[in-house]
């Protein structure tokens, strides 16, 4: 990723380029986006990128994700952020003596687990149906056992709540942001504003690998980003294709991000 454009100087989201403007994350900071990505010496952050109104909405996308759905798997990684004030969770816990009950435990003492959707190829690219929101699977990784087990407990465990349409937002404003690091804003047409600003499905730019052979290859990388830009690609579409906690085996995503003028 040579040549990045990370002064923008305009929101990504809405366009509007009158101050404040704020600076925005690639990749959210709650999932290690303060890091320099394998291949770059530093963190992919978009200086001048974001107004006030769609900071907030973006937050928002980001907090039903992070927390719900990898809270437990980020806290073993020292990944928390904005929830990292709480030093307990909330855990299942199955007594040996049949009884169970819910308790608050400290985060090491959970399992590290996720739950990530793993959506089927996006409709735009396949001219499939557009459904009122993309269908698809759900993965779920355990990235650290427990570490002290309860004594009187055999079995604990954490409950995940999975929102697979603020996900996808989430990898919209992803995609956004890679394509506006290694594009600028001119040249070609945003389609994904909609999908995050007001969870608009109705284009089909959100898909995946979910029912298919694909095999994700073994990587070391906790997470891996890539922008698919070449002009000879279906509707000149461009493509970022996400995959968050490669290193644990999470799945490829990918969203058409936009299209060249």
């Amino acid at each position: 990723m040579n040549g990045l454009r990370l002064n923008v100087g305009a929101c990504i989201y809405c366009g509007d380029s009158g101050p404040p403007l704020t600076r925005e994350h690639v990749l959210p900071r709650g999932l290690g986006g303060n890091e320099a990505p394998d291949g770059l010496s530093n963190a992919l952050v978009l200086q001048n990128a974001s107004c006030q109104s769609c900071q907030k909405i973006t937050q928002r996308i980001e907090e039903a994700c992070l927390i719900a759905m990898m809270g437990p798997g980020r806290a073993r990684l020292g990944l928390r952020r904005r929830d990292r004030s709480r030093n307990t969770t909330t855990a299942h816990v199955d007594r040996h003596d049949g009884s169970s009950e819910d308790r608050e435990v400290a985060w090491e003492d959970v399992p590290g687990a996720i739950t990530i959707p793993s959506f089927y190829e996006a409709p735009i690219l396949t001219g499939a149906p557009i459904p009122e929101f993309p269908p698809c699977d759900y993965q779920f990784h355990v990235i650290a056992p427990a570490s002290v087990m309860p004594e009187d407990a055999h079995r604990i465990g954490v409950s995940l709540m999975a929102d697979s349409r603020m996900f996808a937002r989430m990898l919209g404003k992803i995609g956004l942001g890679l394509a506006v690091a290694r594009l600028g804003m001119q040249g070609y047409e945003p389609l994904v504003r909609e999908l995050i600003l007001k969870g608009s499905f109705q284009h089909g730019l959100v898909g995946g690998f979910a029912g298919t052979s694909r095999t994700d290859p073994q990587t070391t990388s906790l997470h891996t980003l890539s922008l698919v830009t070449n002009d000879g690609l279906p509707g000149r579409f461009i493509i970022a294709e996400i995959r968050l906690f490669a290193e644990f085996n999470g799945p490829t995503n990918y969203v058409v991000v936009g299209r060249w003028l």
